[in-house]
């Protein structure tokens, strides 16, 4: 998880790829009584503010933050 894609795509293919400011060490998710718990721990940290996290439900739905 070392790079982030643009969401302009032409024709079906990714355009952009943009590195990541920030270094992920660990992501885990547990399912917890209907919902999903999130945790990460960072290595490095470059010039970022906060963390969103956005889910899309496929197909041609955008991406919404839910976190």
């Amino acid at each position: 998880m070392f790079q982030a894609f643009a969401d302009n795509l032409a024709g079906g293919i990714i355009t952009t790829i943009v590195p990541l400011p920030v270094e992920l060490t660990t992501f885990v998710g547990k399912w917890n009584n209907a919902t999903t718990d999130l945790s990460c721990t960072t290595a490095t940290e470059k010039n970022s503010s906060y963390f969103a996290v956005e889910r899309s439900t496929g197909g041609e739905t955008a991406f919404q933050a839910v976190g």
